[in-house]
């Protein structure tokens, strides 16, 4: 497959193994190159070519449902912090969640998709943001997973739409070099009432102790951790949203499957 051994090995065990489906990497990442060799804060770790998958979680100051202001600005702050030569792919759950990470991009200047560029894109990099059921098949350098539901009750409303095992696999899958998972501890954390989700659920939690990061009960082993302000300050974003604002004292923490 298109991806590193390392996620290869993750999906073969996690989903693969237990139907005896054979699953392996089939090319030998490249690094994604940063958009500034001087970048400090999470991107020094993201872009070092060492690290092929990374977890940015966060525990933030209000709980969010279909969008997540918290998500869409690191996601923003990625693909700022990307050299231009690299693809991007961002996915997500949910259609507001999609939208709105696009009309950040796109007030940014960047051309987002199929889009036509109105001459304020001087970059030229092919982004590409999309709801997971349409991304299917799609592939991109480095990949952003939007978890976005960060709501406990809404993440229980909800779970067995975001818990879907073939909707993780795919967002799991469609990187050639990078990817990166945006999730808030609440979901790494979820347990579901119905047994018959909870190895679904599980794929989260699995992904998060695979790169460090045992929920729940304080252990780690993260690569970085710092608050938002820190994050948006690294790739000189100067002003926020009033969305945002309340948020910039968040703690992100970094795990990566650099060992």
């Amino acid at each position: 497959y298109r991806f590193d051994e390392w996620t290869a090995q993750f999906m073969q065990q996690t989903i693969y193994e237990k139907d005896g489906i054979p699953y392996s990497s089939g090319r030998e990442p490249e690094p994604v190159p940063a958009a500034d060799d001087g970048l400090d804060g999470p991107f020094a770790t993201l872009f070092n070519g060492e690290a092929t998958v990374a977890l940015l979680t966060y525990s933030g100051e209000r709980e969010y449902r279909q969008w997540n202001p918290v998500e869409s600005v690191l996601t923003e702050a990625l693909i700022m912090a990307t050299a231009s030569s690299a693809t991007v792919g961002v996915v997500t759950p949910h259609n507001a969640q999609r939208g709105r990470v696009q009309s950040l991009l796109q007030e940014r200047g960047y051309t987002v998709g199929s889009e036509e560029a109105d001459g304020n894109d001087e970059s030229g990099q092919d982004i590409q943001v999309e709801t997971v059921n349409r991304f299917q098949g799609g592939e991109r350098d480095l990949m952003a997973v939007n978890a976005t539901v960060s709501d406990p009750n809404y993440i229980a409303a909800e779970d067995e739409f975001l818990l879907t095992e073939n909707r993780i696999n795919v967002s799991f899958t469609r990187h050639r070099d990078l990817l990166i998972v945006l999730a808030p501890e609440t979901l790494l954390g979820y347990l579901p009432d119905d047994p018959e989700l909870y190895d679904q659920a599980t794929l989260w939690k699995s992904l998060a102790m695979e790169l460090g990061e045992a929920p729940g009960n304080g252990a780690t082993e993260y690569e970085w951790q710092g608050d938002l302000g820190e994050v948006l300050a690294a790739v000189g974003m100067e002003s926020v949203g009033p969305m945002i604002r309340p948020e910039l004292p968040t703690t992100i923490t970094l795990y990566t499957n650099i060992r």
